[in-house]
């Protein structure tokens, strides 16, 4: 759980991999060079006004999961 108006920044070289567990009240941007995983279901679900941002060269790998908005 993530606190409220907090966001989790992955930076160059940097890997964030959500394996089977989740990530609530989320806010994340994943900068260039950096990389997204959710594996083993793994689930990302927004805040209210979360969202996941990617800069241009970062990368986001979804082999099994979901992101949720903020609503659901």
């Amino acid at each position: 759980q993530m606190p409220d108006a907090c966001r989790l920044y992955v930076l160059d070289g940097g890997t964030l991999e959500v394996d089977a567990g989740v990530i609530a009240n989320a806010d994340i941007l994943v900068k260039d060079g950096g990389t997204l995983k959710l594996v083993n279901n793994g689930t990302i679900h927004l805040s209210r006004f979360g969202e996941v941002d990617t800069e241009l060269g970062a990368q986001v790998e979804m082999q099994s999961g979901e992101i949720l908005l903020g609503n659901e």
